[in-house]
């Protein structure tokens, strides 16, 4: 049995969880809402969704059920979303490192893996918001959702409940090697001339991959092959 919990309002789904975790929990457990106020993003960025035209999920598994590293179990969850997302759409998906989702060269999606203790207990947590049925972004040039990217409407629960369905039947063990293949296989922007805004001079350059312990490599024009660590770089689109 893995429950999925519908929360009607939450402050933050990857919090909020901590209050249905057990230690006698074995399989997967996650809640949702379409009303998120004060949701976490990836390095302390936020990401809120209101009014049940956003998906705010996350999913909460034992630590000592996953046989790889946390490295690899946040590609593996960037992987699975990704893989969902572009079945659910018939569309293209790529992901923009470390943890979004990009289509058609929109955000529609971001993503956060966090590690906690509760009693006794190491979980990850995994949480991911995604845009369905908004329409603007005013302040967000570089946004979408499935709705603007698409044209076809994706309901809340509809889209809560496959999602979890899909990771529950395919968060397994795969090799560390097969996931960061898939990963690069659909990383954003990859060898393509991009520009990138590095300690606040803009220099064009080339994503070439990412390694196991989660660092950019970018074949830069004037500096040649460089690996970045999340938050050296901004890569404008």
């Amino acid at each position: 049995m893995n429950p999925l919990i519908y929360l009607h309002q939450c402050e933050s789904t990857n919090s909020s969880i901590l209050d249905y975790l057990q230690p006698d929990h074995l399989d997967f457990l996650a809640v949702y809402t379409g009303c998120q106020t004060k949701g976490r993003g990836q390095y302390g960025n936020v990401w809120q969704s209101g009014n049940n035209i956003n998906l705010a999920y996350s999913l909460g598994i034992k630590c000592s059920s996953i046989h790889y590293s946390a490295q690899t179990f946040n590609f593996h969850t960037a992987v699975l979303s990704r893989r969902f997302i572009d079945k659910l759409t018939d569309a293209k998906v790529e992901i923009k490192w470390p943890n979004d989702l990009i289509m058609n060269n929109k955000k529609i999606s971001g993503m956060l893996v966090e590690k906690v203790r509760l009693n006794g207990v190491e979980y990850y947590i995994f949480g991911i918001g995604i845009n369905l049925l908004q329409k603007e972004f005013p302040e967000l040039s570089s946004a979408g959702s499935l709705w603007t990217q698409t044209g076809k409407s994706f309901g809340l629960k509809e889209v809560a409940v496959a999602l979890h369905e899909f990771l529950c039947t395919h968060l397994s063990f795969c090799t560390s090697e097969e996931i960061l293949q898939e990963f690069n296989c659909h990383l954003f922007r990859k060898k393509s001339i991009s520009v990138f805004e590095i300690n606040g001079i803009r220099q064009n350059g080339i994503i070439q991959s990412v390694d196991l312990d989660g660092f950019l490599w970018v074949e830069l024009e004037h500096n040649g092959l460089k690996k970045f660590a999340y938050k050296e770089l901004r890569l404008l689109y």
